[in-house]
């Protein structure tokens, strides 16, 4: 089990983290624009850490297929996926795909700076093989599969192709991130379960509020996902950035 998890047994007397009601509104106001703007959140450190306790650790039951997901919209847990995605392909041989999972609020195809014309909406109701829909991320050893320009509601028979088209990929690739809606806003993200070796709850310092990240505890638990770990994203760190670069 990740070091990373304490932080999950730590929430109720983690009282500097965890903002009021008004707090949390307020900063994730602020930051949300600051993505808009085009400022991604520094989440190198949290991904380094998440690779070496999560995957490095013991990479001999390292997991294969991972969720990323978050209480609420807006932590940054969609960037974390993909910096961890890039973390890991740089320490290790094996391939690695990223899949967009959130037809709502669609972001990889703008982190990774590819089109989003044709993904996981397409390939759910297509009949090609599934690498036809994916794409190969220029200058890095990583592969995407965007949602593809959509409108879709994840529907149970919809659900079933999305299942049946990620094990595709879980045969083609030695990890697959798959970045999911937010856990207490959808039920989306609870449809991954069969097909995921476990899932990793992105939280925000000084956003996320207490109430609201054991309640996405509950959830993931309750649909029988394995808790990997807590990626505290945008915390202030004591030690400078270039040093994590280091390590």
């Amino acid at each position: 089990m990740s070091n990373n998890f304490e932080l999950l047994s730590q929430l109720e007397i983690s009282q500097r983290v965890f903002p009021t009601a008004s707090e949390a509104v307020a900063q994730t106001t602020n930051r949300s624009k600051a993505v808009l703007n085009g400022n991604r959140p520094n989440t190198y450190s949290e991904a380094l850490n998440l690779v070496q306790r999560v995957f490095l650790s013991r990479p001999e039951i390292a997991p294969q297929v991972v969720v990323f997901t978050s209480p609420q919209s807006g932590t940054g847990s969609s960037w974390v996926c993909a910096r961890t995605a890039e973390v890991l392909a740089e320490r290790f041989p094996g391939a690695v795909c990223v899949v967009d999972g959130n037809l709502r609020s669609p972001a990889m195809h703008r982190y990774f700076l590819v089109d989003n014309n044709r993904g996981l909406a397409q390939a759910i109701v297509g009949k090609e093989p599934i690498l036809d829909y994916v794409q190969k991320v220029s200058s890095k050893k990583i592969t995407v599969l965007t949602t593809g320009a959509s409108t879709l509601e994840m529907t149970p028979s919809l659900s079933n192709g999305m299942v049946q088209r990620l094990t595709e990929l879980r045969q083609m690739f030695t990890y697959l991130f798959i970045d999911a809606p937010a856990t207490n806003l959808y039920a989306d993200v609870t449809l991954l379960s069969p097909i995921s070796d476990g899932a990793i709850l992105v939280l925000e310092a000084d956003s996320t509020r207490r109430d609201a990240a054991l309640q996405a505890k509950d959830v993931l638990l309750a649909a029988k996902f394995q808790l990997l770990g807590a990626a505290l994203n945008k915390r202030t760190f004591h030690i400078p950035e270039f040093i994590y670069h280091r390590l």
